[in-house]
Formats: C-alpha cells, sequence, structure tokens
C-alpha cells in the first residue's frame, strides 16, 4: 500500500494566498509503506517507527537577503505520537525555483517563540527561546545534477533527537541564510523526515 498522504492548510500570511502555509502529510512505515488513519481533526495516527514527511511552502520575498536573515516563516513539525514524546530528524530537504544554491541552517525549538522573526529580516531571538533549542541542521549539499533553473539540497543521515514539550507533540524551526540570496516569491520548500519513537 502506498504512503498516505494528507493536505492540511494552514492561514498563509496576507499576500501569499495560494500556497503559503501549505502542510502536506506523507505518513508510512519504514520497512513496508503501509498507510495510516486520521483523526476526526484530521491529524496523522503514527505508530512507533514510523517515518513522517511534513512539507512547508515558504514565504519567502524578492527582495535580496542579508546573511543572518530568517528565510521563511516558523514552521510546526509534527512531530510525536503523543505530546512530551519524540523521536529523530533523519533528512531534511530544501528546493528552490532559482539557482541560488546557498547554504542555510534549520533553527529547531521545543517551545514555539512568542514573537517570530519575519522573513528576510535578521535572525533573533531571546536567551530564553534559544534555551528551548533542540539543536540546528546545516543545509549546505546541493545536487550537482540539478536542471538549470532550480536547485535542491539535501542533509541525510541527520540523527538529531528530540523531545517535545510536556504539552506538546510538535516541535518549531525557521531557516537562516548564510548568504545573500533572491528568491522568487514564495519559490521555496522545506521537507523534514522524522521517525517518531
Amino acid at each position: 500500500m502506498p504512503l498516505f498522504s494528507h493536505t492540511n492548510r494552514r492561514s498563509p500570511k496576507a499576500g501569499n494566498e495560494s500556497e503559503v502555509g501549505k502542510l502536506d502529510y506523507r505518513i508510512g512505515n519504514p520497512n513496508h509503506g503501509q498507510g495510516v488513519y486520521l483523526t476526526g481533526a484530521e491529524q496523522p495516527i503514527a505508530t512507533e517507527g514510523q517515518v513522517v514527511t511534513s512539507e512547508f511552502m515558504l514565504g519567502t520575498t524578492t527582495t535580496a537577503y542579508t546573511a543572518g536573515d530568517a528565510v521563511g516563516q516558523i514552521i510546526e513539525i509534527p512531530a510525536a505520537r503523543s505530546p512530551g514524546r519524540g523521536g529523530v530528524i533523519e533528512t531534511v530537504v530544501f528546493m528552490e525555483n532559482t539557482t541560488q544554491a546557498i547554504s542555510l541552517t534549520l533553527w529547531l525549538w521545543r517551545q514555539r517563540p512568542a514573537t517570530e522573526t519575519a522573513d528576510n529580516a535578521a535572525f533573533a531571538y531571546s536567551d530564553a527561546i534559544m534555551r528551548e533549542t533542540i539543536g540546528f541542521i546545516p543545509i549546505t549539499s546541493y545536487a550537482t545534477t540539478s536542471p538549470t533553473n532550480n536547485r535542491v539540497a539535501v542533509a541525510r543521515g541527520v540523527g538529531l533527537a528530540y523531545q517535545c514539550g510536556v504539552n506538546d507533540s510538535l516541535i518549531y524551526g525557521q531557516l537562516q541564510t548564510d548568504g545573500t540570496p533572491t528568491y522568487e516569491l514564495n519559490g521555496c520548500k522545506l521537507l523534514v523526515s522524522t521517525i517518531l519513537e
């Protein structure tokens, strides 16, 4: 049976009504790709050892970024079978509709920052939020065989273990650029694959 796929649209930012905030769940057993059921709230029910891939359209702008800027909005990653549990981040994939191929860092927290750094603004969070950091994932390896009009980068075998907050089954993340890219409007996508405990 193929992996189950579910799309859950979240509220987009003004002016970005088409794809921004799209979250697509693909859930399956890593050994034999079995699908799973949904609850009445249309949230995926995952069992131990399953891979969950969450797909996010990032609200990027066409203004050139400065090194250290945030890229896109904060993302909410389904990360546990129940509140307070955890898992391991296995793979992160970044796709862009341009050819910038600039390295990025994905920062991850167990608590959502109360104040979000806006896209294309200097990445800055309080000490209190940074104490909730799970870790960070460098995204640097772009495919040399990518087509001439876009690029894909993959961080494989990340192996970053985490535990969600006691009352939460999500973890939170945001990208930070290491360079000065210029992206298309809403032209970037991020996939995060986790293995649930």
